[in-house]
């Protein structure tokens, strides 16, 4: 049986699948947890399957749950852009929707968002904040026109960015520490949207030790205000650190790095994107000029 596309029933179970509670997902989506259980129920009879195992505390994806995820995200993604592009029309209003990554410090980004408006008066401006890989996933699929990501690694496809390296706050001096000698000591991990934490931990497996996160934080500040009380070694971007903090390096001693920018969909960017995207890579680039990635 096919299920019908119904935009509730997809926000249920992808609301209880990120929150990993029907508690939580309830209050998030303000609705009554009854409803949100029956739209569930309802979404698993119509596939013929169920979606979750929940014991006491704890609600997990099935196998067939989380193979429907990522279809279902698909689904209600398409679901919210033709209900938007519907109502765009309506309102006579060209929308533009720009991504940025959870915690990220944009630069300049009101003054860049004013500049916009004062262009595009016209342009309804959505920002929605997810993590790195949310938005490069929805970047993809269209329902998002740019995004701004912060990112470990290389595989988001950007259309510019810059890097930028991780570096120790509240630890020894000297220009570089290795994964080894980062371990020795307790870290406190910027943030859960971005994955350093888990880049962190495997590049010390892969040198044979094991670092040790004591906090896994949302931003910069409250990592470098913990590592100013001795509570453990911040690692954070190099340039929100002071100056000559110690970069990171590898197993291979390769220092790690972020990369910075912008993601963009190839197609069907209006003018009104074009030049927001421009804008927004004219600001970055003021900031990390130096660092250029592509």
């Amino acid at each position: 049986m096919v299920p019908t596309m119904h935009i509730d029933k997809l926000t249920a179970f992808v609301a209880v699948a990120d929150e990993r509670s029907f508690s939580v997902a309830a209050e998030e989506l303000d609705v009554p947890e009854e409803d949100l259980r029956a739209a569930v129920e309802e979404f698993e009879r119509e596939l013929g399957h169920r979606l979750f195992a929940q014991t006491t505390g704890t609600v997990r994806l099935t196998p067939e749950g989380a193979a429907a995820l990522a279809p279902t995200r698909i689904a209600l993604s398409a679901l919210e852009a033709v209900t938007e592009a519907v109502s765009s029309i309506g309102l006579g209003r060209e929308v533009v929707r720009l991504g940025v990554v959870v915690g990220a410090v944009v630069p300049s980004l009101p003054h860049v968002l004013a500049q916009f408006a004062r262009e595009f008066p016209d342009v309804r401006l959505e920002i929605t904040a997810a993590s790195a890989t949310a938005l490069e996933s929805r970047v993809a699929d269209g329902s998002l026109d740019l995004a701004y990501v912060v990112h470990i690694g290389t595989s988001a496809r950007f259309h510019f960015s810059f890097t930028d390296p991780l570096v120790v706050v509240g630890g020894p001096g000297g220009e570089t520490i290795s994964i080894v000698d980062l371990a020795e000591r307790p870290v406190i991990a910027v943030d859960a949207a971005i994955g350093v934490r888990e880049a962190l931990e495997r590049a010390a497996s892969l040198a044979g030790a094991r670092i040790d996160v004591i906090a896994h934080v949302a931003t910069p500040e409250l990592a470098l205000e913990l590592a100013g009380e001795h509570l453990g070694r911040a690692v954070v971007a190099r340039t929100l650190a002071p100056a000559g903090s110690p970069r990171v390096l590898d197993a291979d001693g390769a220092p790690m790095e972020l990369r910075i920018g912008l993601i963009a969909h190839p197609e069907h960017r209006s003018t009104a994107a074009e030049r927001l995207l421009e804008h927004l890579c004219d600001a970055v680039a003021l900031v990390y000029g130096g660092a250029l990635a592509n």
